[in-house]
């Protein structure tokens, strides 16, 4: 029998979790606050998290396709080699101090979120929606883009969003 995400938070708790080569579906998390935890290669297949809080949690070679995050927060985390796919962002916070590496954002939308002091290195944007966007003290590095279309998006002059290009000879240029 398959464990849902659920069933191992009812019995192990959603603290200090090690969980790999899963893959969960249809899953509903609501209100669950996941601490300093380590997911590898694993997908989450139309999941939606609701009210959630994560914290210090490593997400490495993840999918998440169909999945919402709703009203969630996710702090000083990271995010390497993943992949979200036809997910939903609405009201969320992923600040600050959340990092995100070689990570394909596809045909996605983000609404009111913040990605305030956010670091995106090397990440892919391919059909985006940026809705009422926060990007205070963000950091993009290398980013590829296609398709992005935005609406009303927040920056700050004391904290301005850099953007930083590698050219060919490995020079940082800053936009």
């Amino acid at each position: 029998m398959n464990k849902t995400l659920t069933s191992i938070f009812e019995t192990q708790g959603p603290q200090s979790l090690n969980i790999s080569n899963q893959s969960f579906s249809e899953e509903n998390i609501f209100e669950e606050f996941i601490d300093s935890s380590f997911f590898h290669q694993v997908n989450f297949i139309n999941c939606s998290f609701e009210g959630c809080e994560l914290l210090g949690v490593n997400f490495n070679f993840c999918v998440f396709e169909g999945c919402t995050f709703n009203h969630t927060i996710i702090r000083k985390s990271e995010f390497t080699d993943c992949v979200f796919k036809n997910c939903q962002f609405i009201e969320s916070q992923l600040t600050p101090k959340t990092n995100f590496f070689r990570t394909l954002f596809i045909n996605s939308q983000f609404s009111s979120v913040d990605f305030s002091f956010t670091f995106l290195c090397e990440c892919e944007f391919i059909e985006i929606n940026l809705i009422k966007t926060k990007f205070k003290g963000t950091s993009v590095v290398d980013p590829k883009t296609e398709k992005i279309t935005f609406n009303d998006l927040e920056f700050d002059k004391t904290k301005p969003m850099r953007i930083q290009i590698t050219d060919s000879l490995f020079f940082p240029k800053e936009i």
